[in-house]
C-alpha cells in the first residue's frame, strides 16, 4: 500500500507542479544545469562516437519536410526532431559528465534537453516547460 501512496504523491507532484510554484533557488540551479548540458555538448563535439551518432541521425532520421526539421547541436546540419534529439543525447551522454554526479549511468538532462530543444523552434514555450520538467526530475 505504501508504494501506491508514494506513486500517487509523485504523480500529483509531477502533474500539478507549475513553473510559477518552483522556488527561485531551484530554477536558478536548473538553469545552471542546462548551461552545463550545453557546455558538455560543446565539449563532446569532436568525440568519434558523437560524430557517428550525428551522421546516423542525418542518414536515418532525416526529413524533407521543412517544418519537421530541427538543427543538430553544434553541427549545423538538420534532421527530424527525433534525429536531432538522438544526436544531442548521444553527444551529451558520450562525455559522461553526469551533472557532477557520476554514480548513475546517464542523467535526466541527457535526452530531455535535446528532445525539448528539437521542438523549441516552433514552440518557444517548450523551453520554459524544459526548465519545469528538469526541476521535477531532479527533485
Amino acid at each position: 500500500m505504501a508504494n501506491v501512496e508514494q506513486g500517487t504523491k509523485y504523480a500529483d507532484f509531477v502533474l500539478n507542479t507549475r513553473y510559477e510554484n518552483i522556488p527561485v533557488e531551484v530554477l536558478d540551479r536548473v538553469k545552471d544545469l542546462i548551461l552545463d548540458l550545453i557546455g558538455v555538448s560543446a565539449a563532446a563535439h569532436n568525440i568519434k562516437a558523437v560524430q557517428l551518432g550525428r551522421n546516423t541521425s542525418v542518414q536515418l532520421f532525416n526529413t524533407s519536410a521543412e517544418k519537421d526539421k530541427s538543427r543538430i547541436l553544434f553541427d549545423g546540419r538538420t534532421a527530424s526532431k527525433a534525429g536531432a534529439a538522438f544526436a544531442g543525447a548521444t553527444q551529451i551522454g558520450n562525455l559522461d559528465a553526469h551533472d557532477g554526479f557520476s554514480s548513475p549511468k546517464g542523467h535526466a538532462g541527457c535526452g530531455l534537453f535535446p528532445g525539448v530543444l528539437a521542438f523549441a523552434k516552433e514552440q518557444p514555450r517548450f523551453m520554459r516547460a524544459n526548465i519545469r520538467i528538469q526541476s521535477i526530475v531532479r527533485e
